[in-house]
């Protein structure tokens, strides 16, 4: 027989079964019966396509403990604002409780997802001249658009400072998690 011992193991990250997941968005933001899941991509979030009667849209499921509410929260505003002014891209939908983040209980603890709508163009791995002039225009539009949105005061401020300290904090809680780094 096979030896087994019973360790109880938590994730460090799950992937939600597209197939679970439609429900619970179905209900948070109102989607029709006839909605379709699929798991669509894997980065630093997790990326989910439906398909519907209304539209195409996309979740974005961040990862567990990735980013933080607020920061989430800080970008989607900013995202809404810069489409206010003509910053055309995909923009997030609000649930039935008029926020733009909702959050799941997943196997590694709770995950802040949102959803979009389906940016509209054509994608081109092969951009002529014309389109990359065209692309860095757009660009030039969202940085000018950008420096009119306000500044968050519950955002940490990435400065040098900030920067190295929390290296620091994680290379020390890594080395400390581990028994054969502990020598000092």
């Amino acid at each position: 027989s096979t030896p087994s011992v019973d360790f109880k193991i938590d994730p460090l990250h799950s992937l939600i079964s597209a197939d679970q997941l439609l429900p619970c968005l179905q209900t948070l933001y109102d989607l029709p019966s006839k909605t379709t899941c699929h798991y669509f991509l894997k980065g630093s979030s997790d990326i989910y396509k439906l398909t519907s009667s209304i539209g195409t849209f996309y979740v974005r499921l961040y990862h567990h403990n990735y980013r933080r509410f607020e920061s989430i929260e800080f970008e989607l505003e900013c995202v809404t604002r810069l489409n206010e002014m003509g910053v055309r891209s995909a923009i997030p939908l609000k649930n039935v409780n008029g926020s733009q983040l909702s959050t799941i209980s997943a196997p590694e603890g709770k995950r802040h997802l949102a959803v979009f709508t389906e940016a509209q163009g054509s994608s081109n791995s092969t951009p002529q001249p014309s389109q990359l002039k065209l692309a860095g225009a757009t660009l030039a539009h969202l940085h000018k658009s950008a420096q009119r949105l306000p500044l968050s005061t519950t955002l940490p401020s990435y400065d040098l400072d900030h920067c190295l300290s929390t290296a620091s904090e994680k290379i020390h809680q890594h080395c400390h998690s581990r028994p054969e780094l502990k020598k000092v």
